[in-house]
């Protein structure tokens, strides 16, 4: 029987992970075999393997190539390749006056992100400083590893999370996107297996390239000092005043564990970081709500709910129970010279 690995998603990813760990090919053969209800024998291992390697060389040349492109180049290309136009519009103004606010939306998931729940924010929300996309702007579900349920095609889930983040951008005065694990699954995916056609995407963040062209959205890119003079960046959280939100790879079945999971995370980098002092925490990617006053109330941890519907999150529904019910609601973030207003502060549920 011949093996078409292609067609098994994952199959090559646990290949070159087994041989990485120095496996030989009869034993990685007997795993993938086990592991994918395959006939995989020693010699097609050895065969793929060599086929790798080929190919792996032929992968520097085309990455000597695309470094010769621009930004701009690759931009062009993912705006034909989705149908986009260039960005026509005149954002509205930031408030001016009182305090500020911001609109936190978490785990939209394009194409499977609630598009009446974003009608209901964008009518209610209309005096704002900005709103801020706390990961997982696209699900990549035609990327996933899940057993899929339907058919959607990686071009449709890219332009509607264009189109996702052109809408924040017509109707708040700036927009900031969080990066998530979901863009790091399409990174891995499209180094891979992606075709000459399709090169500026792995070159390029796709929400890089999602997001360039709109004034008023910008790829959150932290720049850290180290106190050894050196440079670093991070990307997975934004620090508003006296607030970090964050979408940080990190889950609990146990309510509220997950952002104190980060802010653990953040009180063991900050030093190495250099990272302002900071009173509130909040924390996507676990699709729950919730809230918790620490420090005797001088504190407080959040975790920020979703904007998700109910066919995104399938995967939930076939007998693993570490996955809890989408709360599909936002956040609402109010600060005043930095400080963050506990009182007014606070998650406002979609579900009911």
């Amino acid at each position: 029987m011949v093996i078409n690995w292609s067609e098994h998603p994952g199959l090559t990813e646990d290949l070159l992970d087994l041989k990485r760990d120095s496996w030989g090919a009869s034993y990685i053969a007997k795993i993938l075999s086990e592991r994918y209800n395959l006939p995989i024998t020693g010699h097609k291992v050895r065969n793929r393997l060599s086929l790798l390697r080929e190919q792996g060389q032929e992968k520097v040349q085309r990455e000597e190539e695309e470094k010769q492109r621009t930004f701009q180049d690759a931009y062009r290309e993912f705006n034909r390749w989705i149908n986009r136009p260039e960005p026509l519009f005149t954002p509205p103004k930031a408030r001016e006056n009182g305090k500020e606010k911001w609109v936190i939306i978490a785990d939209p998931h394009n194409p499977f992100c609630d598009m009446e729940a974003l009608a209901k924010i964008i009518k209610e929300e209309k005096d704002t400083n900005g709103v801020i996309v706390a990961g997982d702007t696209l699900d990549f579900y035609s990327l996933s590893r899940f057993p899929k349920e339907k058919d959607v095609l990686l071009q449709d889930e890219i332009e509607d999370g264009t189109a996702f983040l052109q809408v924040l951008a017509e109707n708040f005065p700036k927009v900031y996107v969080i990066s998530d694990n979901h863009s790091k699954r399409a990174m891995r995916y499209f180094s891979e297996r992606i075709p000459m056609g399709l090169m500026f995407l792995v070159n390029y963040n796709v929400l890089e390239l999602a997001c360039a062209g709109i004034p008023n959205i910008e790829l959150v890119k932290n720049e850290h000092t180290l106190q050894s003079g050196e440079i670093a960046y991070t990307s997975h959280f934004l620090q508003l005043g006296d607030a970090v939100i964050g979408h940080a790879e990190t889950s609990s079945k146990i309510d509220m564990r997950a952002v104190k999971n980060f802010e653990d995370w953040l009180l063991e980098w900050r030093d190495f970081l250099n990272l302002a002092p900071w009173r509130v925490v909040m924390q996507a990617h676990v699709h729950k709500a919730g809230v918790v006053y620490t420090r005797g109330g001088y504190a407080m941890r959040m975790e920020l709910g979703c904007l998700i519907k109910a066919e995104g999150v399938t995967y939930a529904l076939r007998g693993d129970t570490k996955y809890p019910p989408p709360t599909l609601g936002y956040t609402v973030l109010v600060q005043e010279n930095g400080k963050t207003d506990f009182k007014e502060t606070r998650f406002i549920p979609l579900c009911q």
